[in-house]
């Protein structure tokens, strides 16, 4: 039966096109927000005496793994906390890489598996 938006299929589509786009932009606030990254002071100066570009890598590596953690923190809820309303729970770690600087940098990605029935694995970051 038609309504106002078309088919009952097309405005479930729309329904949902809107949901995971209210999703990502309050994903996206909540990272520009909440980036922090720490350093021990003799870390730091150890990594510039030895080269920038490490330097540079592996900041970029730390931002990398902490958008991974704050992604799976959205979809799982916080670590060790159980929430009524949440589709997905933390299902390990995987080796993985990311590409800075030319090369491949090694890193463990956290894994994500939906605890809806036959759903499997999700797609996580």
């Amino acid at each position: 039966m038609p309504t106002r938006y078309g088919t009952k299929q097309q405005e479930r589509k729309r329904r949902l096109r809107q949901a995971r786009k209210a999703r990502q932009e309050a994903t996206k606030d909540r990272i520009r927000q909440s980036l922090q990254l720490t350093f021990d002071r003799d870390e730091m100066r150890e990594l510039l005496q030895d080269s920038l570009d490490l330097f540079a890598i592996e900041v970029g590596r730390r931002v990398t793994v902490g958008f991974l953690e704050d992604e799976v923190e959205q979809l799982c809820g916080p670590r060790y906390q159980w929430r009524r309303d949440r589709t997905a729970t933390r299902y390990g770690r995987q080796s993985g890489y990311v590409c800075l600087g030319g090369q491949k940098i090694g890193i463990d990605r956290p894994r994500v598996r939906s605890i809806l029935p036959g759903k499997g694995e999700t797609r996580s970051p």
